[in-house]
């Protein structure tokens, strides 16, 4: 897996939720709120998500990031329809 860190991310975030909580979730679940805001969910995700599409560069990982923050909308919020997002966003 992608194995970017805290220190990679270039904006601000919460750090609420625990790491090892966030690290439980596997896949990309239709049952699992994905919290943009959330630095430890941010990590986790886009780390997974680059694992699948075979990308490893640290350029992507903020690539990715920044359009998760930005672009994202507010309706698309639980893992399997932000991947389903991004994999439209990132393969048009």
């Amino acid at each position: 897996m992608a194995d970017f860190t805290r220190t990679n991310l270039k904006l601000k975030y919460s750090w609420g939720t625990q790491k090892d909580k966030a690290m439980t979730v596997t896949g990309f679940p239709r049952n699992v709120i994905f919290d943009s805001n959330e630095g430890h969910q941010m990590v986790w995700f886009v780390n997974r998500y680059m694992e699948t599409i075979d990308w490893h560069t640290q350029a992507s990982f903020n690539n990715i990031e920044l359009l998760l923050r930005q672009y994202l909308p507010l309706g698309i919020n639980s893992h399997h329809h932000v991947k389903l997002w991004l994999d439209w966003h990132l393969t048009r």
